[in-house]
């Protein structure tokens, strides 16, 4: 499916919230709204898209996109966090 333009600008702006607050919320990304009643901010409401962090929680919910879409974002997530935490173990080792 070629999405458009539009929904590429989307796509791209979801990753670059989730890589600008990625530092303390290395413990996942979900499309299901938490039933524990976490403490949830919103970063992103735009364009029926929308993107949570739970910010002593440390993870992300994003909402409003295919199922396809969603699984872009959130390889893009996986990789993320595993260069964080690269870098901090070799941080760590200098």
């Amino acid at each position: 499916m070629k999405r458009s333009l539009n929904w590429e600008r989307i796509i791209k702006t979801v990753k670059v919230i989730i890589e600008h607050f990625n530092e303390d919320t290395s413990f996942g990304i979900f499309n299901t709204r938490n039933i524990l009643g976490d403490t949830m901010e919103c970063l992103y409401n735009q364009d029926g898209i929308s993107v949570e962090v739970a910010p002593y929680e440390g993870y992300f919910e994003v909402f409003g996109l295919t199922e396809e879409e969603f699984n872009e974002v959130k390889h893009y997530y996986t990789l993320l966090v595993k260069v964080l935490e690269y870098n901090r173990e070799r941080e760590e080792e200098d």
